[in-house]
């Protein structure tokens, strides 16, 4: 009996060495992908658009628009600056959008939504020293609406949007249909948590 009772404790002692050996290597490879994941984190969103000088974008932003009904715009950073959320109310009217950067692509898209039951996609792209956001919105009955919108820094305050019809292939009018000035509103978390 003691030879089955040695065996068998033996047996068992190797399972619970293998299962301590398993358990350890998963924490190290876990320990060891830490700093890697660290690396490639460290080229956030908010950082390109620092990088770039576009980082003055980041803020809440409000104008008189048209027919005095005044336009809330914000952009705030989220999930270290890899997500830069965009807040718009005019009016009635809200949106909310994310921006993001996809693997292995320099320039964001933007995903939202509006409370008219409005869905919509979007991408970022440069023009010179304007943000430029290609954008296509699909109303609660599948028709679409494309538009085009031109970020511009007029000063350390002022940002100017214009805005363009824009064809099924992305390509925007020669001139703007509308052009808005915003104004910064100072606030404690405008630019999100970076």
């Amino acid at each position: 009996m003691s030879l089955a009772k040695a065996n068998a404790s033996n047996a068992n002692a190797r399972i619970q060495s293998s299962a301590s050996s398993r358990k350890a290597i998963v924490v190290l490879a876990i320990v060891l992908m830490i700093p890697a994941a660290q690396a490639v984190a460290q080229e956030s969103l908010a950082d390109l658009m620092n990088q770039g000088g576009y980082g003055w974008i980041l803020g809440n932003w409000v104008s008189d628009g048209d027919g005095g009904q005044q336009a809330q715009l914000a952009f705030k950073t989220e999930l270290s600056g890899h997500m830069v959320t965009l807040q718009l109310k005019i009016g009635a009217y809200e949106f909310r959008g994310i921006n993001i950067r996809k693997a292995n692509e320099m320039l964001p898209i933007l995903i939202g939504a509006d409370n008219m039951g409005g869905t919509g996609k979007g991408s970022w792209d440069i023009d010179g020293d304007k943000a430029v956001l290609k954008y296509e919105r699909t109303d609660p009955y599948g028709e679409v609406a494309r538009i085009g919108f031109m970020y511009s820094n007029v000063d350390a305050e002022t940002m100017k949007i214009e805005m363009y019809d824009m064809d099924s292939q992305g390509q925007l009018g020669s001139y703007p249909n509308n052009s808005m000035l915003y104004k910064r509103v100072k606030s404690k978390d405008a630019k999100g948590d970076k």
